[in-house]
């Protein structure tokens, strides 16, 4: 079953996104977006234990996903491809037209599953992400939600 989060699960966000990429954000970065109406997180649980997320702005038709992780040991089990759905079809999103999203060009397993879920890359960033003196380029990509085709 797929949660909406809020501030109260700011610290879960933060231990998950610090084990999923080297520089995770902290959890008052979380706190403070989750408390707002702008941002929306959406959450996986097993065992109380919060398991993969999503979260992301909401704002005029458009949401932008900001970062979605899944810890380490619930990898391939679907829970990323179950929260990417959620967003196409989210009744906590009602008026939503078009989902965006920056993925880093070297995460083929994300890049797989977004163009697998009807998401198309629209322009990259060149070396948008750091990771020590090396730099990653960014796929920019789209999933325009009226189109059902």
């Amino acid at each position: 079953m797929i949660n909406m989060l809020n501030e109260t699960h700011a610290f879960e966000c933060a231990a998950l996104h610090h084990a999923c990429f080297p520089a995770g954000w902290d959890a008052d970065i979380f706190k403070a977006w989750l408390s707002t109406d702008m941002f929306k997180g959406f959450g996986i649980f097993q065992n109380e234990q919060l398991v993969s997320f999503v979260l992301g702005s909401a704002l005029d038709g458009e949401f932008e996903i900001y970062t979605l992780c899944t810890a380490e040991t619930y990898r391939g089990q679907g829970y990323a491809k179950q929260l990417v759905d959620f967003l196409s079809n989210s009744p906590d999103l009602p008026d939503m037209k078009t989902i965006f999203l920056d993925v880093r060009e070297d995460n083929i397993a994300a890049l797989a599953l977004y163009e697998k879920a009807g998401f198309r890359m629209i322009s990259s960033r060149v070396g948008y992400y750091t990771e020590g003196d090396k730099t990653i380029d960014a796929v920019c990509m789209m999933k325009n939600l009226l189109d059902k085709a």
